[in-house]
Protein backbone atom coordinates (compact mmCIF):
# COMPACT_ATOMS: atom_id res chain seq x y z
CA UNK A 1 0.00 0.00 0.00
CA UNK A 2 2.76 2.34 1.05
CA UNK A 3 4.23 1.99 -2.63
CA UNK A 4 1.05 1.71 -4.98
CA UNK A 5 -1.21 4.43 -3.00
CA UNK A 6 1.67 7.06 -4.89
CA UNK A 7 1.74 5.36 -8.24
CA UNK A 8 -2.09 5.71 -8.01
CA UNK A 9 -1.81 9.32 -7.24
CA UNK A 10 0.30 9.62 -10.01
CA UNK A 11 -1.26 8.35 -12.37
CA UNK A 12 -4.70 9.79 -11.35
CA UNK A 13 -2.46 13.07 -11.84
CA UNK A 14 -1.10 12.86 -14.93
CA UNK A 15 -4.76 11.55 -16.60
CA UNK A 16 -6.04 14.77 -15.56
CA UNK A 17 -3.00 16.69 -17.45
CA UNK A 18 -4.40 18.39 -20.58
CA UNK A 19 -3.56 21.24 -22.97
CA UNK A 20 -4.27 23.94 -20.02
CA UNK A 21 -3.06 22.22 -17.27
CA UNK A 22 1.01 21.65 -18.71
CA UNK A 23 2.18 23.56 -15.43
CA UNK A 24 1.14 20.47 -13.95
CA UNK A 25 3.88 19.12 -11.51
CA UNK A 26 4.06 15.83 -9.68
CA UNK A 27 5.06 15.91 -5.77
CA UNK A 28 8.55 14.78 -5.49
CA UNK A 29 8.63 14.04 -1.66
CA UNK A 30 6.98 10.64 -1.23
CA UNK A 31 9.61 9.12 0.87
CA UNK A 32 10.33 6.72 -1.84
CA UNK A 33 13.43 6.87 -3.24
CA UNK A 34 12.55 4.94 -6.76
CA UNK A 35 9.14 6.90 -6.27
CA UNK A 36 10.75 10.38 -6.28
CA UNK A 37 13.00 9.71 -8.90
CA UNK A 38 9.84 8.57 -11.04
CA UNK A 39 8.45 12.28 -10.63
CA UNK A 40 11.33 13.94 -11.00
CA UNK A 41 11.80 12.32 -14.47
CA UNK A 42 7.71 13.00 -15.11
CA UNK A 43 8.03 16.44 -14.36
CA UNK A 44 11.08 17.09 -16.45
CA UNK A 45 9.09 15.48 -19.78
CA UNK A 46 6.00 18.05 -18.35
CA UNK A 47 8.54 21.13 -17.88
CA UNK A 48 9.98 20.38 -21.63
CA UNK A 49 6.71 19.84 -23.15
CA UNK A 50 5.40 23.24 -21.40
CA UNK A 51 8.14 24.55 -23.00
CA UNK A 52 7.52 23.25 -26.66
CA UNK A 53 4.09 24.49 -26.63
CA UNK A 54 4.22 27.80 -25.49
CA UNK A 55 7.18 28.15 -28.22
CA UNK A 56 4.35 26.88 -30.90
CA UNK A 57 2.05 29.34 -29.84
CA UNK A 58 4.91 31.93 -30.40
CA UNK A 59 5.54 30.82 -33.67
CA UNK A 60 1.86 30.96 -34.76
CA UNK A 61 1.42 34.45 -33.11
CA UNK A 62 4.60 35.33 -34.95
CA UNK A 63 3.14 34.17 -38.16
CA UNK A 64 -0.44 35.48 -37.79
CA UNK A 65 1.21 38.95 -37.41
CA UNK A 66 3.23 38.04 -39.99
CA UNK A 67 0.00 37.56 -42.67
CA UNK A 68 -1.38 40.60 -41.40
CA UNK A 69 1.74 43.11 -41.39
CA UNK A 70 2.23 41.67 -45.44
CA UNK A 71 -1.44 42.47 -46.32
CA UNK A 72 -1.39 45.63 -44.77
CA UNK A 73 1.97 46.97 -45.86
CA UNK A 74 1.81 45.82 -49.08
CA UNK A 75 -1.33 47.30 -49.80
CA UNK A 76 -0.58 50.46 -49.68
CA UNK A 77 1.88 50.86 -52.61
CA UNK A 78 0.63 48.26 -55.03
CA UNK A 79 -2.32 50.14 -54.61
CA UNK A 80 -0.18 53.06 -55.50
CA UNK A 81 1.39 51.66 -58.65
CA UNK A 82 -1.85 50.59 -60.26
CA UNK A 83 -3.39 54.69 -59.62
CA UNK A 84 -0.43 55.50 -61.43
CA UNK A 85 -0.55 53.02 -63.98
CA UNK A 86 -4.61 54.20 -64.46
CA UNK A 87 -3.31 57.60 -64.70
CA UNK A 88 -0.86 57.01 -67.49
CA UNK A 89 -3.52 54.66 -69.43
CA UNK A 90 -6.19 57.94 -69.17
CA UNK A 91 -3.68 59.74 -71.19
CA UNK A 92 -0.83 61.60 -69.02
CA UNK A 93 1.67 59.52 -70.75
CA UNK A 94 1.18 62.26 -73.62
CA UNK A 95 1.98 64.98 -70.95
CA UNK A 96 6.12 64.53 -70.98
CA UNK A 97 5.76 66.32 -67.52
CA UNK A 98 3.18 63.89 -65.98
CA UNK A 99 5.06 61.21 -67.91
CA UNK A 100 8.05 61.64 -65.71
CA UNK A 101 6.68 62.35 -62.33
CA UNK A 102 4.33 58.73 -62.69
CA UNK A 103 6.92 57.24 -63.90
CA UNK A 104 9.33 58.77 -61.08
CA UNK A 105 6.45 57.78 -58.32
CA UNK A 106 6.29 53.88 -59.98
CA UNK A 107 9.85 53.37 -59.64
CA UNK A 108 9.84 54.72 -55.89
CA UNK A 109 6.95 52.53 -54.69
CA UNK A 110 8.53 49.22 -56.64
CA UNK A 111 11.69 50.34 -54.51
CA UNK A 112 9.73 50.78 -51.71
CA UNK A 113 7.57 47.49 -52.04
CA UNK A 114 11.12 45.56 -52.74
CA UNK A 115 12.35 46.91 -49.35
CA UNK A 116 8.96 45.64 -47.53
CA UNK A 117 9.30 42.09 -49.09
CA UNK A 118 12.91 41.95 -48.54
CA UNK A 119 11.51 43.32 -44.36
CA UNK A 120 8.50 40.52 -44.23
CA UNK A 121 10.95 37.74 -45.22
CA UNK A 122 12.89 38.17 -42.68
CA UNK A 123 10.11 38.13 -40.48
CA UNK A 124 10.04 34.36 -41.06
CA UNK A 125 13.13 34.19 -38.93
CA UNK A 126 11.09 33.92 -36.09
CA UNK A 127 13.80 34.55 -33.88
CA UNK A 128 14.71 37.80 -34.89
CA UNK A 129 13.74 41.45 -35.79
CA UNK A 130 13.73 43.70 -38.62
CA UNK A 131 16.29 46.40 -37.26
CA UNK A 132 15.32 50.17 -39.15
CA UNK A 133 17.78 52.65 -39.66
CA UNK A 134 16.93 55.19 -37.81
CA UNK A 135 17.97 58.99 -39.23
CA UNK A 136 17.42 62.51 -38.63
CA UNK A 137 14.82 63.43 -41.34
CA UNK A 138 12.80 66.72 -41.96
CA UNK A 139 8.99 65.04 -41.93
CA UNK A 140 7.74 67.63 -44.08
CA UNK A 141 10.09 66.94 -46.95
CA UNK A 142 9.14 63.16 -46.73
CA UNK A 143 5.38 64.42 -47.25
CA UNK A 144 6.36 66.59 -50.18
CA UNK A 145 7.71 63.61 -51.41
CA UNK A 146 5.07 61.34 -51.62
CA UNK A 147 2.26 63.89 -52.48
CA UNK A 148 1.79 61.97 -55.68
CA UNK A 149 0.99 58.87 -54.01
CA UNK A 150 -0.95 60.57 -51.42
CA UNK A 151 -3.26 62.24 -54.39
CA UNK A 152 -3.33 58.67 -55.65
CA UNK A 153 -4.77 56.86 -52.69
CA UNK A 154 -7.41 60.07 -52.00
CA UNK A 155 -8.97 59.96 -55.21
CA UNK A 156 -11.00 62.42 -56.33
CA UNK A 157 -11.05 63.70 -52.65
CA UNK A 158 -9.21 66.90 -51.90
CA UNK A 159 -5.92 67.04 -50.35
CA UNK A 160 -3.99 69.83 -49.21
CA UNK A 161 -1.08 70.63 -46.39
CA UNK A 162 -0.87 73.36 -44.35
CA UNK A 163 2.89 72.36 -42.71
CA UNK A 164 4.37 74.87 -40.15
CA UNK A 165 7.57 74.79 -39.71
CA UNK A 166 9.86 72.08 -40.38
CA UNK A 167 9.57 69.29 -38.07
CA UNK A 168 12.78 67.21 -37.29
CA UNK A 169 12.97 63.79 -35.72
CA UNK A 170 15.60 60.68 -35.26
CA UNK A 171 13.28 58.04 -37.23
CA UNK A 172 12.98 55.58 -40.04
CA UNK A 173 12.34 57.52 -43.53
CA UNK A 174 10.31 54.51 -44.89
CA UNK A 175 8.68 53.52 -41.85
CA UNK A 176 7.50 56.96 -41.22
CA UNK A 177 5.96 56.98 -44.88
CA UNK A 178 4.13 53.77 -44.00
CA UNK A 179 2.63 55.53 -40.84
CA UNK A 180 1.55 58.38 -43.21
CA UNK A 181 0.04 56.35 -45.93
CA UNK A 182 -1.85 54.40 -43.36
CA UNK A 183 -3.39 57.64 -41.54
CA UNK A 184 -4.30 59.13 -45.04
CA UNK A 185 -6.15 55.63 -46.09
CA UNK A 186 -8.08 55.71 -42.40
CA UNK A 187 -8.53 59.28 -43.68
CA UNK A 188 -10.15 58.40 -47.27
CA UNK A 189 -11.98 55.62 -45.21
CA UNK A 190 -14.16 58.44 -43.50
CA UNK A 191 -14.62 60.80 -46.06
CA UNK A 192 -17.00 61.36 -48.86
CA UNK A 193 -15.60 60.03 -52.35
CA UNK A 194 -15.98 62.75 -54.47
CA UNK A 195 -16.85 65.94 -52.18
CA UNK A 196 -14.65 65.06 -49.06
CA UNK A 197 -11.16 66.63 -48.45
CA UNK A 198 -8.43 66.04 -46.57
CA UNK A 199 -5.79 67.88 -44.88
CA UNK A 200 -2.36 67.32 -43.61
CA UNK A 201 -0.88 69.93 -40.78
Amino acid sequence: KRTLTPLSNMTDTVEQINVGKLNTRLPENNGQLEIDRLSSAFNNMLERIEASFEKEQYIKEKMRRFVSDASHELRTPLTSIHGFVEVLLRGAAKNEKQLDSSLNSILMESERLTKLVNDLLMLTKLDQQVSAAMDKENINNIIKEIMPQLQILSGQRKIQLELGNDVLANINRDQIKQVIFNLVQNAVHHTDEIQGSITIW
